[in-house]
C-alpha cells in the first residue's frame, strides 16, 4: 500500500460507520473554533457597555436609585410659605439623570448647582440645602413628610 492509499483509507467517509480519524477531528474542530472566534466579537458588541464605578457601585449591579431633597430638619421639614413642605423625593432607574447618577449628582440636583443651575433645572420646589442618595438592585423609594414614617431615600 502506498502513501496515497493509506491517506485515502484514513479519510472520513460519511457512509462508513468507523468514524473519523483524530487528525480529521482536530482539523474540523479548528474550523469550528475559528468560526466561534469570529462570532464572539459580534455578540460582545451587542452587550451593554461597561461603565466605570459611580459612588462606590458599578452600574451593572445597580438597577434603581433614589434622591431625597429637603430644607431644615430632615424629619421635621418646615412648611413652605405657599403650603406643602420643603422637601422632595424621587426615584427611578440608576443613571437615568435628574439626580439619579450618584451622590454628587443628587446633591447638585437638590441644590440647583452644576449642570442643574439653569432656570427650570434641578428638583422642583428647590433649591434645597440637604440631600440623600441611595442605589439598589430591587427597590428604591423615597419617603417625604406627606407619608408617615422616616423621611429619606431607601434602597435595597
Amino acid at each position: 500500500m502506498d502513501d496515497d492509499e493509506k491517506r485515502d483509507e484514513k479519510r472520513l467517509d460519511l457512509n462508513d460507520e468507523s468514524g473519523m480519524t483524530r487528525r480529521d477531528m482536530l482539523r474540523r474542530g479548528a474550523i469550528v473554533g475559528g468560526t466561534l472566534l469570529w462570532v464572539a466579537p459580534a455578540i460582545q458588541s451587542m452587550a451593554p457597555r461597561a461603565f466605570a464605578q459611580t459612588d462606590g457601585e458599578a452600574l451593572g449591579s445597580t438597577r434603581c436609585a433614589a434622591c431625597y431633597c429637603w430644607n431644615g430638619d430632615k424629619q421635621n421639614v418646615p412648611p413652605a410659605s405657599g403650603g406643602g413642605f420643603q422637601n422632595r423625593g424621587f426615584d427611578g432607574d440608576f443613571g437615568s439623570g435628574d439626580g439619579l447618577n450618584g451622590v454628587s449628582d443628587c446633591q447638585a440636583y437638590c441644590a440647583h448647582t452644576g449642570i442643574y443651575s439653569g432656570v427650570g433645572d434641578g428638583a422642583s420646589g428647590g433649591p434645597y440645602t440637604g440631600s440623600e442618595f441611595c442605589s439598589g438592585v430591587s427597590n428604591c423609594e423615597t419617603n417625604t413628610q406627606r407619608e408617615t414614617g422616616t423621611n429619606g431615600a431607601f434602597c435595597t
